[in-house]
């Protein structure tokens, strides 16, 4: 690696769960996948989900206007710039997190080799035992 700090951060698998969770929420919404949002709160709290599509269809157009119907940025997209990051955190954790828990392997994406997405190098992960 370059001369970059690096950064050690101890965390239990709930909060790793939960990282890996909101780095796949940031990179998706940098995408342009709002609808994520109604996902946070649906199906644990009652709201009018009509109108929540609405404002969110107009939040996205604002924001987002080059974008139509339900298209999207692809992660491989230079247009989504630290969404990308975001990702390859996300799926770095997601790996290693699904070989801990199944070491015997499984058919998942989780399993499957972080491809990155952006310039910057993948973290380097351990899950360990206390």
């Amino acid at each position: 690696m370059d001369n970059e700090p690096q950064v050690t951060i101890t965390m239990n698998l709930t909060q790793a769960k939960l990282v890996m969770r909101t780095l796949d929420l940031y990179s998706r919404l940098r995408m342009g996948q709002f609808n994520e949002i109604l996902f946070l709160f649906w199906p644990a709290h009652r709201f009018d989900r009509s109108r929540a599509r609405s404002i969110i269809s107009e939040l996205r157009r604002t924001v987002l206007p080059e974008l139509d119907g339900n298209t999207y940025h692809k992660i491989y997209s230079d247009t989504i710039g630290d969404g990308q990051e975001a990702y390859d955190i996300y799926q770095t954790l997601r790996h290693a997190i699904a070989w801990h828990l199944h070491p015997q392997g499984g058919g998942t994406l989780a399993f499957d080799q972080p491809r990155p997405t952006s310039t910057e190098p993948l973290p380097t992960v351990t899950v360990r035992r206390p």
